[in-house]
């Protein structure tokens, strides 16, 4: 898949209302091409998403009672096929799409409370399209995940700034650092200067000596 061929199928995916997205998978559902999904073609697709409901340890409903409420739905012109002009005018189609293809938004569908369409009327975000929704949430989430890491950073530079106080060495016992050391070394060449001026005083000290030679 390219990359032009991804976002066609991420538009597709998270807008299913919007008619080039039903035609989109109207055309992935439609095996033959003959313009028309057959019960049959139903119950080939949806034979998967049963088998993958048995492996999550669910017990899916019959294919009997899904061809049934699929066909309440989109309530098709004709009694056994279902054309795509009947998908366009079904404001249904995403469940729809959803029972074929996507099962975990398919459970949510069936999972979902009753009074959250009306909760969202009151709240103004069924007004929104599936897409505004879903780079609603996307952003939500990547800004979440940019706190997280600056919080995760700011946690290492604690632990960094922790580690640069470090326990007295054994060339510095007293733990005072190289200032302290710089300091100490910088007193020798006064200790050793004041040693020098003891050399004056040496002949004050033998004169007498010298004398008493003399005499």
């Amino acid at each position: 898949m390219t990359y032009s061929e991804f976002v066609w199928f991420l538009l597709a995916e998270e807008d299913k209302r919007h008619p080039r997205s039903i035609e989109y998978w109207f055309r992935c559902m439609d095996l033959d091409g003959d313009g028309l999904l057959s019960l049959y073609e139903l119950e080939y697709f949806y034979s998967e998403q049963s088998a993958r409901m048995e492996e999550m340890g669910i017990e899916p409903p019959t294919l009997e009672d899904c061809l049934c409420q699929c066909l309440d739905m989109v309530k098709p012109a004709l009694i056994d096929k279902i054309r795509l002009s009947d998908l366009k005018h079904c404001s249904l189609c995403t469940i729809f799409f959803d029972t074929f293809f996507n099962l975990p938004k398919y459970l949510q569908h069936e999972q979902r409370d009753p009074f959250a369409n009306l909760r969202d009327n009151e709240d103004g975000t069924a007004e929104m399209s599936d897409w505004d929704r879903y780079a609603s949430d996307a952003y939500e989430m990547l800004v979440a995940s940019e706190n997280g890491n600056q919080e995760s950073a700011g946690g290492i530079g604690d632990e960094d700034e922790e580690d640069d106080e470090e326990e007295p060495s054994e060339d510095d016992p007293l733990g005072t650092g190289s200032g302290a050391r710089a300091a100490v070394t910088s007193e020798q060449p006064v200790v050793e200067a004041e040693a020098t001026t003891v050399s004056p005083t040496t002949p004050v000290v033998e004169q007498p000596i010298q004398e008493a030679e003399k005499a």
